[in-house]
């Protein structure tokens, strides 16, 4: 009986990993014709790092071979090199970061030197992560997007801000209400406990 199909996790330029039966062989067809077998550990995973690293497009054939010999395949992989789009981050004062990032990615959050955090996003791209305890200001913040062939994207760095902003209101004649605050930030005016 034949080995199960062996499946793939990941496909770029310098990692070709997957998933197949525990203990069973793996044969790479790469594009130049050589043919490299990687071990299928007990878990049931393996993983290639090509050297040096495949081209964008390029055509590797994957087999699983098991300890009598049966194999399974070939399945043909296409080598995505591209990385996708850094993700958008909105402002945050730390009770929430979200944004959105390109269809069929991931976002990784890595808050300090803690592991990363992994966060799927939903219809459209839209991502969110809820901190606990909320992230104080100036907290050391990576945010990638990783596709679907474990490319990544360019980091982005967002910045906590916990900071109330400062508003002065200059002199009035009651015709008109003017004044000063930070770049970026909103005044809500409220007249007699009415928002105006």
């Amino acid at each position: 009986m034949p080995p199960a199909l062996p499946g793939i996790t990941a496909n770029n330029a310098t990692t070709l990993a997957g998933t197949a039966d525990a203990d069973s062989t793996i044969l790479l067809t790469l594009p130049d014709g050589s043919v490299v077998e990687v071990p299928v550990d007990a878990n049931g995973s393996w993983s290639y790092s090509p050297n040096p690293p495949l081209a964008d497009g390029a055509q590797v054939s994957v087999s699983a071979r098991d300890e009598a010999g049966n194999l399974a395949g070939p399945v043909a992989v296409s080598i995505d090199a591209q990385p996708p789009a850094p993700p958008s981050v909105a402002p945050s004062n730390g009770t929430l970061l979200e944004g959105t990032t390109e269809a069929n990615s991931v976002i990784l959050i890595t808050i300090g030197n803690a592991a990363p955090i992994l966060v799927t996003p939903g219809p459209g791209g839209v991502w969110s992560y809820t901190p606990n305890p909320p992230l104080a200001e100036g907290t050391q913040i990576t945010i990638v997007a990783r596709d679907a062939a474990g490319n990544l994207s360019t980091p982005v760095n967002p910045v906590i801000d916990t900071t109330p902003p400062s508003v002065t209101l200059e002199l009035s004649n009651g015709s008109v209400l003017t004044g000063l605050t930070e770049a970026g930030a909103s005044v809500a005016i409220s007249v007699g406990g009415s928002l105006v």
